[in-house]
């Protein structure tokens, strides 16, 4: 495994090389690999989430996947081989991957407090909710709005259907449709923010003096727009330190953390909020134009180049890349094999190495290669010190295997990052003329796979739609192989999202998504333990509803077992079990707890009393029983609903004043059990006395003052008895010695009896 077997090589797996996000997560990985020194291999897979080419998997030693960009079958794959995977997406449960995730929920709490202590109350969001982090920060929104006990208008939520500049100028054209009231809006991404300004500015609407703005991720652009924008840094730079170090940690032998690992964000606060302060982030701009022209020709000599219609336009490149390039190859697939499948092997078409000297691959023209062992970087290893940065572009023309490009160079910090920007751009650009050439190409079997895959999907989907629709239940699906889950309308429904719109957006949310924190660990134990060790699939948990509470569902599920053990599809049933789980809650309060009071009873008394001593034979407590002073005369006088306003006057104040391993119980009457945390009569006299003290004061009903005291007797376990009924026996009595003497409180001895 690995380039050299002297160093790691790590494995990273993005949908694109463009946008801020991912080039500045590419650029954090090439600057810190190259601090580790560590070897990098980049695949791009486009946009299919169901990325699964075995390209370069001999060399990976470690993998990070950023979103869901790779199928849970390739990842399966993965592991197999030993190989510790981290995602920047929670989305590859049950497998065993390591999640570090930006926290989306401070990352909204932080714009929402901050325009909350401008005075704004009408705070919107604009996003696309089909993506899961889009979906998680207007759920921190709605919380927010929760918290604070503030009302929410649905008309301050624009969903779009764009995550960029589009969006942005498609939200502006929602917010004047609907004539919309929000003084600010939180925008799920930056460049939503950046578009929903330019728009805005052209329809006279000032920034941030009528609308505030913040957007989602610090790109280097907030600073150039106009005004400049706030926004959250989400901390890239942290993540990708902390994703290395795992991989790192896991290569050297530690265990697998199951726990979602959090990087907190940071508000960086610019002009277009309306603030006053500026906190500014470190970052500074870098001069783009004059960065690029350094290393990078015009433009429009790649047009040029990529005009021809051969590959000679790869030795163009070696000019745009500048001086760290090593070589660059094209292969195609092998499409005429039948057992392409289980070879997986690409036949080398051309190379351009550095200086234009391709000798060294001359062996390797017009051979096939393994796809594991694709490219062949052995080939070009003439200085086993310098670290390779490895940047793989699958071409797939309509989904079909077509070929794969290939570009390598010298991995160093020298170069700045807007510079890699615009490779970044480049290399996209390249990737989608190649697409376009390639699909006159394609092989249409590919599509006619694809369709009969989704039939047979949508058939079974319906088929389970029947099913729910008979039993009165919620289905969902889970597609292991593709890691994806389908939740039926009546599951949607019973989480109320009733509108189109919202079944949409949460049709193919996560399966642990709305379930309730608490629920979750029992829950994926209760997965994993079902598909690991066909263990049933039947528990409880609470899912959280559209408006922020929660409801009781019972799940039972069966994985479907291929014949050769591939377990491809879990399939299962929610039902709102909500009103029986509080009914029988009641009914477990009321079998254990006193109906007015709502202190613990007598049966919850004794049953605690009883294990403490099985299980701590050897650890003292005292019992204590009181009675409260002339507690007939206040029910002859004023009426039993005086006697029992009293009785919950002195269960509030008994609460108040014990300690967190006391405990108090009512056992009828005006009578008060408690076993204490004391293991002499010292500690046990003391706490008597601050016990009656709490309760000596005065009850008010119907205009009325009521005076309340209480006599207190004591006895200590184990030296006056060795079970609960005797210990009350003996507290009983010290108590009526007490009372008849008229002291408050008095220790059970011998001679009381």
């Amino acid at each position: 495994m690995g380039i050299n077997k002297n160093r790691p090589t790590i494995g990273f797996f993005s949908p694109s090389l463009g946008g801020y996000y991912l080039s500045t997560l590419c650029a954090q990985l090439r600057k810190q690999c190259a601090q580790r020194q560590m070897d990098l291999i980049v695949i791009m897979s486009h946009d299919s989430s169901e990325y699964e080419m075995p390209l370069a998997l001999d060399y990976i030693d470690a993998a990070y996947i950023v979103v869901d960009v790779v199928s849970p079958a390739f990842v399966k794959q993965m592991l197999a081989r030993n190989i510790p995977v981290v995602s920047a997406t929670e989305e590859y449960f049950p497998l065993e991957v390591e999640s570090v995730v930006s926290n989306q929920t401070t990352t909204v709490e932080q714009a929402f407090d901050h325009l909350y202590g401008l005075g704004h109350r009408k705070i919107g969001f604009a996003g696309t909710l089909f993506i899961s982090d889009f979906r998680l920060r207007y759920e921190a929104l709605l919380n927010c709005y929760r918290t604070k006990g503030m009302a929410y208008n649905d008309q301050w939520l624009f969903d779009l259907t764009d995550p960029g500049i589009p969006g942005g100028i498609e939200a502006s054209e929602l917010f004047f449709a609907r004539n919309c009231e929000c003084t600010a809006l939180i925008c799920g991404s930056d460049m939503i923010a950046i578009g929903m300004t330019r728009s805005m500015h052209k329809n006279g609407i000032a920034i941030p003096e009528q609308l505030a703005l913040i957007g989602i991720d610090n790109n280097p652009l907030d600073q150039t727009s106009i005004p400049p924008l706030t926004s959250i840094d989400q901390g890239l730079d942290r993540m990708v330190t902390q994703v290395l170090d795992r991989l790192q940690a896991r290569l050297a032998g530690e265990p697998l953390i199951t726990e979602r690992q959090l990087i907190e964000p940071r508000l960086v606060i610019r002009q277009s909020c309306g603030s006053e302060e500026s906190l500014h982030d470190d970052h500074v701009a870098e001069p783009v134009a004059a960065s690029i022209a350094s290393h990078m020709q015009d433009s429009s000599e790649l047009g040029l180049a990529l005009g021809k219609r051969d590959y000679l336009w790869m030795i163009e490149l070696s000019k745009l890349w500048g001086p760290f390039l090593k070589w660059v190859c094209l292969a195609q697939w092998q499409q005429d094999s039948e057992q392409l499948a289980d070879k997986e092997l690409l036949t080398l078409v051309d190379f351009i190495g550095d200086n234009y000297d391709t000798s060294v691959f001359d062996s390797y023209l017009n051979t096939q290669v393994n796809a594991e062992q694709f490219p062949p970087l052995h080939a070009a290893q003439d200085d086993s010190a310098d670290l390779y940065y490895v940047t793989l572009i699958p071409i797939t023309p309509e989904g079909c295997k077509w070929g794969v490009l290939t570009i390598v160079d010298r991995l160093t910090t020298e170069m700045d990052q807007a510079a890699y920007n615009m490779f970044y751009y480049y290399v996209v650009l390249i990737s989608v003329y190649m697409q376009r050439e390639a699909l006159t190409d394609s092989a249409r079997a590919c599509e006619r796979k694809a369709q009969a895959q989704e039939h047979k999907a949508r058939s079974l989907a319906e088929r389970l739609e029947v099913v729910a629709n008979v039993a009165n239940d919620g289905v969902w699906t889970w597609d292991l192989d593709h890691n994806v889950v389908e939740w039926n309308d009546r599951v949607l429904e019973m989480l109320d999202f009733v509108s189109e719109g919202d079944k949409n957006n949460y049709r193919n949310m996560p399966f642990l998504e709305r379930i309730h924190p608490q629920d979750q660990e029992y829950t994926r134990s209760a997965i994993k333990s079902h598909l690991q060790d066909h263990s049933p699939f039947k528990l409880k948990f609470r899912m959280q509803v559209k408006t922020g509470g929660y409801l009781w569902v019972a799940a039972s599920g069966e994985a479907i077992r291929e014949p050769d053990g591939h377990i491809g599809r879990f399939v299962g049933a929610l039902t709102n079990i909500t009103e029986q789980h509080e009914s029988k809650q009641r009914i477990e309060f009321m079998a254990y707890h006193d109906s007015l009071t709502k202190l613990p009873n007598r049966n919850a008394l004794m049953e605690r009393v009883a294990t403490q001593m099985e299980l701590q034979t050897d650890r003292g407590f005292a019992m204590m029983l009181m009675d409260l002073n002339r507690f007939k005369q206040v029910n002859d006088r004023f009426g039993h609903h005086a006697g029992d306003t009293v009785l919950i006057h002195v269960a509030q104040k008994l609460t108040e004043v014990l300690r967190k391993n006391d405990h108090v119980s009512r056992f009828g009457g005006d009578e008060f059990v408690f076993q204490i945390a004391a293991e002499n009569d010292i500690e046990a006299l003391a706490l008597a006395q601050r016990i009656l003290a709490a309760v000596d004061t005065t009850c008010v009903y119907d205009g009325n003052e009521i005076a309340v005291t209480g006599s207190l007797g004591i006895s200590l376990y184990p030296q006056d008895g060795d079970s609960a009924d005797e210990l009350i026996r003996k507290a009983d009595i010290a108590m009526y010695h007490a009372k008849s003497q008229h002291d408050k409180v008095q220790l059970y001895r011998s001679k009381l009896e």
